[in-house]
């Protein structure tokens, strides 16, 4: 089982997009490593 939803993810990565906040704010706030968002956004082909 994977440790983070599809449906966390995809949320994560738009309020990167659309809400123009930082990998980093956003590993504050959502908790998971920046570099794992990073590639959530391009497996998600976003």
């Amino acid at each position: 089982m994977a440790k983070y939803s599809e449906e966390f993810k995809v949320k994560v990565v738009t309020e990167n997009i659309d809400g123009n906040l930082s990998y980093r704010s956003l590993a504050c706030r959502a908790k998971p490593p920046v570099q794992t968002m990073h590639q959530w956004r391009i497996s998600l082909a976003f």
